[in-house]
């Protein structure tokens, strides 16, 4: 029978004294040992917070594990978070950024906010002495790939304000964009002149697991200027652009499945750009700066993603083809950390080695 509240209410009223005696130990038994109780405590979480610089490609922002396979031997995350896990002893850490560069590019400039919540952290004591010997260990075992400054104390409060950026913030990028015809000045000087130009794009097609929706979006200033092909090669060259790393097997407990349509074993194949130039001229290649709304796909503005973005450079242009053959990262338009906080000493940051 089952056991309902009116049940169970019933069976009290109908018993007695003698009832309840027959069933138990009344009084009961003294204990024939002691309690024993295990108390635990944890500090609250620690927020260091920052800005990074990536000076070479085919470093992701986190691990990038795509089923048995990981994409790039090396992340910005691994570079930072573990030193500062291990520093602050802390049990364990989450890192977060004002959005992610892809993993073939450069973030330059001052760069990119980011910031490290430390779990249980064991050491609470930090100064702008403490915070700059941290800076430098972590710059010093980056070797010129990864670069932190600004190292920084930061509220809950203030991350909260970092994550709530995301739709505001503005950014600027610069690339190297190979057409498919000569270059004329005259539209070059026409496009620089454009500001505040709005477009609307669906979800690229290189990003299948967004929804598909139209995202209006907003160049507010480009400048199309020409470069040449020494200029373009040696660029290339200096940033890593060609030394592309192989997908690494993973062990089979580091395997992750990100969707029920990859192949858990199957190596992943990641589209190369054409970095050949042999044939191109110098009326072939453009140098492109811009500074866009967050959330712009600035791939897709050059290319069109077969129509997907609208309007973009190539319609722009009136050519049949453009291709990015490298970006970067600029600026990430937000004061970060906030002013006030006592943070390291020196710049994360590099010139833009692009500019003429």
């Amino acid at each position: 029978q089952l056991a309902t509240n009116e049940l169970i209410s019933q069976l009290i009223k109908s018993s007695s004294l003698d009832d309840f005696t027959k069933a138990n130990y009344n009084p009961p038994l003294p204990p024939s040992s002691l309690p024993t109780f295990t108390v635990k405590f944890s500090h609250s979480q620690l927020f260091i917070g920052g800005r990074y610089t990536k000076l070479q490609r085919h470093i992701s922002n986190s691990e990038w594990i795509v089923g048995a396979y990981k994409l790039t031997p090396e992340s910005v995350e691994e570079y930072i978070a573990p030193v500062l896990k291990q520093t602050l002893a802390a049990d364990d850490y989450k890192f977060a950024c004002a959005g992610r560069e892809d993993a073939d590019v450069l973030c330059l400039g001052e760069g990119r906010p980011f910031y490290v919540e430390c779990v249980n952290p064991k050491v609470l004591e930090w100064d702008a002495a403490s915070l700059e010997t941290l800076q430098r260990k972590i710059n010093e075992a980056a070797s010129g790939r990864v670069a932190v400054g600004r190292l920084a104390v930061v509220s809950r409060e203030d991350v909260k304000a970092l994550n709530a950026s995301a739709a505001t913030k503005a950014k600027s990028y610069s690339c190297i964009v190979r057409l498919d015809k000569p270059i004329i000045s005259g539209d070059l000087e026409r496009i620089s002149d454009l500001k505040e130009l709005e477009i609307e794009q669906k979800n690229p097609t290189r990003v299948p697991r967004r929804a598909d929706l139209i995202r209006k979006k907003t160049i507010h200033s480009l400048s199309c200027t020409p470069i040449s092909v020494a200029d373009t090669k040696a660029y290339l060259l200096s940033t890593g652009t060609f030394n592309k790393p192989e997908p690494t097997a993973l062990r089979p407990n580091k395997r992750q499945r990100h969707n029920k349509d990859e192949q858990l074993d199957e190596k992943p194949g990641r589209p190369d750009v054409d970095l050949n130039l042999e044939g191109i001229n110098d009326e072939n290649l453009l140098k492109l700066e811009l500074r866009t709304s967050a959330g712009t796909y600035v791939k897709e503005f050059v290319h069109g993603d077969d129509g997907r973005t609208n309007p973009c450079l190539k319609t722009l242009l009136g050519v049949s083809k453009a291709e990015v053959l490298c970006l970067d990262v600029n600026g990430v338009h937000f004061e970060w950390p906030p002013a006030g906080e006592a943070y390291g000493k020196g710049s994360s940051g590099n010139a833009d080695v692009l500019s003429s």
